[in-house]
């Protein structure tokens, strides 16, 4: 988001106390460049982005934080492991970095996937769900970080945490809404290789 620098230094703020009190702390970088018009664009976009995610123990939506400045450079699916390891080294303490992988073959059909790194396993891709029909994209990032965020608060292994997150942005995005209000045992399901449509 644009934000100001009061907002930036109360998120700082926030933020260091989380972390000082061992709370995790997520962040999303999340650009985008109509917010930050007027307010130094990209560069600074960039700059308050390394602030703020130097306190977070996951990174979702890493990859807007690798190259020159977010939405700078195209990162293809076989960059995506030496840009997380990129954005690991700006932020040394994070303790996941994870991204949704989308290929567009047409307005209404994505290609859907993940990645994620940690220090112990390296990069680690989610499970591929091609041919989506999607209906709405609108809260699939965020479906994704809350399934990503319910494995690792679940304590699963990352790969697992992965396919929670790609399975529920998967689910917010081809049903009404922004919102997938799916079970666990839809989320389960979708993993199996079930159909990508919550049942209602």
């Amino acid at each position: 988001a644009g934000l100001s620098d009061t907002t930036v230094d109360v998120a700082d703020e926030a933020m260091a106390a989380a972390r000082r009190h061992g709370l995790t702390v997520s962040y999303d970088p999340n650009y985008r460049p109509s917010l930050w018009a007027g307010r130094g664009g990209p560069e600074r976009a960039r700059e308050t982005d390394l602030r703020l995610a130097r306190h977070a123990d996951v990174v979702v939506g890493a990859l807007g934080m690798a190259g020159r400045h977010p939405g700078a450079d195209r990162i293809s699916t076989d960059e995506v492991p030496d840009a997380l390891a990129s954005v690991a080294g700006l932020l040394p303490d994070a303790q996941v970095l994870a991204t949704t992988l989308r290929e567009v073959p047409s307005a209404g059909v994505n290609d859907w996937s993940s990645a994620a790194w940690s220090a112990e396993t390296g990069c680690v891709i989610g499970p591929r769900m091609p041919g989506l029909h999607v209906l709405d994209r609108i809260g699939s990032g965020d479906g994704f970080a809350a399934g990503l965020i319910h494995g690792l608060l679940a304590g699963t292994d990352l790969e697992r945490a992965l396919a929670y997150g790609t399975a529920l942005g998967a689910l917010t995005m081809t049903t009404p809404g922004d919102v997938a209000m799916a079970s666990i045992a839809e989320v389960e399901a979708l993993i199996a290789g079930a159909s990508a449509a919550v049942r209602r």
